[in-house]
């Protein structure tokens, strides 16, 4: 019996190096929970401490809301996927995916809900990058959070959890980035707060799943 003990141990050495018991983490739902209180943090201080000077008469104008519903519809249930994955046996099915997909179309429309108001083009310009700087700085913290507590799971499938991470921690910042930009043109919208979801949703498929990999193969 101890010679077999002996030789499992080997055995398990030599086939994962540095094999250590799991720690037995929070339930998805409690995860969740915690996590959307950081985003929820986020926007009270994007809200309290610099809001566009309409914000809180705008929160009634179905064009401005619409966009903001559906992304952090979109982010939540990014952000509960990629928990979820996290733990052997969680992995999203095809429906779950095609239902997140789903939404991108839905957010862009809404997006066209909001008016055209032509400006000067360096303006468009300056104003567009500092949309850009708020949003991605927005978005970092809650990436790293939400990326760590996926890595303390078990996650193998690390494309998939890369990109429900970008894309739940990016989504929020959308909303955060509209609460306080007070430039309502569609296109102004499309290109500086819409089109940074989407490219940090594919940088966090290759960075998040590089991270991810690195921490599980180390």
């Amino acid at each position: 019996m101890e010679r077999t003990q002996v030789e499992f141990e080997a055995l398990v050495d030599r086939a994962i190096p540095n094999f250590e018991p799991a720690k037995r983490i929070w339930p998805t739902s409690v995860r969740l929970a915690l996590w959307l209180g950081l985003e929820a943090v986020v926007l009270a201080l994007v809200a309290l401490s610099d809001p566009r000077p309409d914000l809180f008469s705008q929160l009634g104008d179905f064009p401005y809301i619409t966009p903001l519903v559906v992304f952090t519809v979109a982010g939540t249930i990014a952000a509960a996927l990629a928990l979820r994955a996290a733990v052997p046996g969680g992995e999203p099915m095809r429906s779950e995916l095609f239902l997140l997909s789903s939404l991108i179309p839905i957010a862009v429309a809404a997006v066209f809900l909001a008016p055209t108001v032509p400006e000067p083009f360096w303006q468009f310009i300056r104003a567009g990058i500092w949309c850009l700087g708020c949003t991605l700085a927005l978005g970092a913290v809650p990436w790293m959070v939400l990326l760590w507590a996926v890595n303390r799971g078990a996650p193998f499938m690390f494309g998939t959890e890369g990109a429900l991470v970008g894309a739940a921690a990016s989504s929020f910042a959308f909303v955060a980035s509209r609460l306080g930009c007070p430039i309502d043109d569609q296109w102004h919208i499309l290109m500086w707060h819409v089109l940074p979801v989407f490219a940090a949703t594919w940088i966090s498929i290759g960075v998040g799943a590089a991270w991810l990999r690195r921490e599980k193969t180390a």
